[in-house]
């Protein structure tokens, strides 16, 4: 633009090429200044506009121009003429914030960013609210457009020639304001050039761009009427104060949106201050001031845990588990995400399982010994008195018999033979069975001592035989798991390809954005009603999904629904789209993940199976000397029992 411009020290600016346009005026470089931008009105201002600039411009510091877009010198079309623009710092690389918390602009401009970045985006944003009010200033008008950030998360404030500012005592008023962004106990103003606005005012809209980073897009108003009138308009649920998330939600009479974050992915401590700045509490005057926000936010900062899965995932330490894991449609997806093992060395299960069903334990270790095992000699069985007495006996029988012999006379051989058979039964009546009962219970305890050792053995090694059988059974499976992979994954891949058609479709729709859609009946309100309920693109618009939504009727569904299928017909489906290889990658990352396992306990399976064989085979060795003891004692025990028996005889 060859335009040339004086500021208030009546130095010349050139302007250069138009940057944006708005409803008051644009914005142009300025060649001369290339950290500086220009911005001029389409229309005259008046004295009062002009005073206000002017003082803004002499109380403009370097603090308010790191922060702000705040006027530094006011611009001229001649040396002491009228205002009609201003210098500001110029604000490049920057989006404004609905372009980085709504979940579908972000996926698409952010992809790489998790909700810590937005954490910190909002942290910003209370910062630049905390330098404004420490210099005495009030926003007015706080919403999602007086804000830009740029990818490393920081924040500026635009739009400042709209602020309140107090000017020699002169309040210069902020006479706009946006309908879903005014405080309860401003809804109904149907002019704000005569009111008065308070920093406790830019801490509604504050908290609610904090709501807003932190819960997807999601506007703490907008929710499920539970209630007659709920849900009618977002500014009439504003003014009753239906914050959606309360404590007391089903008293106000709304509920949570489907889909929504909890309000417990917030710590207590922060929880309570949004639920201080969007209830009664906070339009008495007792919202979280910027300050308090900064503070609470750095501590959030300070607490947050990186998932083990995903990289994009943080999230406070107060949860247990990671939020984002376990929600149905991932937020924060990794864009990187890649086969985690693709490096590792090709493992063949198959050869280890050769191996591994080659090892034997029966818990058998040869024949134990028993009481045949062993030889053993009886004790002889001695009869009480059998030595003393009998003897002589005997001898005197046997003189009798042969002197009666020699003597030829047949009567004392007559009496020999009758003592001879009295002596025989002296000596079969001798009773022996006192030994024998001795001894056969001698011979019951090293029975039961036998038998006690032998059970030692079959448990101690039993029980060894017992966990190589369950570990082996254990490696069965984990083959029959790998065997069955490649036929899984194959399933899925093929599912995978029936589904590209509906996944480049959706990423065809999701170009299209709520925001931009020109229907009549769909104001900014209820474009934020939707966007609460997940509903940014025209993917998300679906019968069923909109109708949730209050206020949206019959037709007004019907235009959605004719503004989607207008995007759907300029689709076209080429022979050669697949499915994006991040879904690829996922099954093949998801296969992974679970063949890791199997394979981590077949590794391991040689070595553990070898060192159950070693166990049982300690176990043998050390309880079979007791056996063996046992055996040789029941042999002689039985030995010494037979022997007293046959005494008997």
């Amino acid at each position: 633009m060859n335009r040339t411009l004086v500021d208030s020290t009546g130095r010349q600016l050139r302007l250069g090429r138009e940057l944006g346009k708005g409803g008051e005026g644009s914005v142009f470089e300025l060649p001369d200044l290339p950290k500086q931008a220009a911005k001029l009105y389409h229309k005259p201002l008046d004295l009062k506009k002009q005073a206000k600039l002017s003082f803004m411009a002499r109380s403009s510091n370097q603090e308010l121009e790191q922060f702000t877009a705040w006027p530094q010198t006011t611009l001229h079309e001649s040396a002491g003429g009228p205002v009609v623009g201003f210098v500001m710092p110029k604000m490049s690389s920057r989006a404004e914030l609905h372009m980085v918390y709504g979940p579908a602009h972000r996926k698409k401009d952010y992809p790489r960013y998790g909700w810590d970045f937005l954490l910190f985006v909002a942290r910003n944003v209370a910062s630049c609210v905390d330098v404004v009010h420490r210099q005495g200033h009030v926003l007015g008008d706080v919403n999602q457009s007086s804000f830009m950030a740029a990818k490393d998360s920081t924040v500026v404030l635009i739009d400042t020639d709209s602020f309140q500012v107090s000017a020699n005592g002169t309040l210069h008023m902020c006479e706009v304001g946006v309908a879903y962004f005014t405080p309860p106990e401003l809804q109904g103003t149907t002019s704000f050039k005569t009111v008065p606005r308070t920093q406790n005012h830019d801490n509604f809209g504050l908290a609610l761009l904090i709501f807003h980073l932190l819960f997807g897009g999601r506007h703490p108003y907008a929710g499920v009427p539970l209630t007659k009138g709920a849900g009618d308009a977002l500014e009439s649920d504003i003014q009753a104060m239906r914050y959606a998330y309360a404590r007391d939600a089903q008293r106000r009479g709304i509920g949570v949106p489907p889909r929504s974050y909890p309000i417990d992915l917030l710590p207590p401590s922060a929880e309570a201050l949004m639920h201080a700045a969007f209830t009664e509490q906070g339009a008495s005057g007792q919202r979280p001031t910027a300050r308090q926000w900064v503070n609470a936010l750095d501590e959030i900062r300070k607490s947050l845990l990186r998932c083990s899965k995903t990289k994009t995932h943080a999230y406070p330490d107060h949860l247990t588990t990671c939020p984002w894991c376990v929600m149905a449609n991932d937020p924060f997806p990794d864009p990187d995400i890649h086969v985690g093992t693709a490096n590792l060395p090709l493992f063949d299960f198959e050869k280890v399982w050769s191996l591994i069903d080659t090892l034997k334990l029966t818990g058998n270790f040869g024949t134990l010994p028993n009481h045949t095992t062993y030889t053993a000699s009886g004790a002889p069985a001695r009869k009480h008195g059998e030595g003393n007495h009998m003897l002589p006996l005997g001898l005197g029988v046997a003189a009798l018999f042969l002197a009666s012999f020699v003597a030829g006379k047949p009567w004392l051989i007559f009496a020999a033979l009758v003592a001879g058979i009295l002596l025989r039964s002296v000596a079969r009546g001798y009773d022996g069975r006192p030994e024998v009962v001795k001894r056969r219970e001698a011979a019951r305890i090293a029975e039961a001592e036998y038998k006690a050792a032998v059970a030692a053995l079959h448990s101690g090694v039993g029980a060894v035989a017992a966990e190589f059988q369950k570990r082996k059974d254990h490696l069965n499976q984990a083959v029959k798991f790998l065997r069955q992979m490649p036929a899984r994954a194959a399933d899925e891949l093929r599912k995978l390809d029936g589904m590209a058609r509906e996944y480049h479709l959706r990423k065809h729709l999701e170009q299209f954005y709520i925001d931009d859609v020109q229907i009549r009946g769909l104001g900014p309100a209820r474009k934020a009603a939707l966007q609460s309920f997940g509903i940014e693109t025209a993917a998300e618009v679906v019968e069923a999904d909109v109708r949730q939504v209050k206020g949206f009727g019959g037709a007004l569904t019907q235009a959605l629904l004719d503004w989607r299928a207008s995007h759907e017909r300029s689709f076209v489906f080429l022979a050669h789209m697949r499915p994006p290889a991040s879904e690829i990658a996922k099954v093949q990352q998801k296969q992974n993940a679970e063949r890791a396992p199997a394979e981590m306990l077949l590794r391991k399976g040689p070595d553990v199976l070898r060192g159950l064989v070693s166990d049982a085979q300690r176990q043998h060795s050390m309880l079979l000397p007791r056996v063996e003891t046992a055996a040789k004692l029941l042999a002689q025990a039985n030995a010494d029992l037979s022997e007293a028996i046959n005494a008997m005889q």
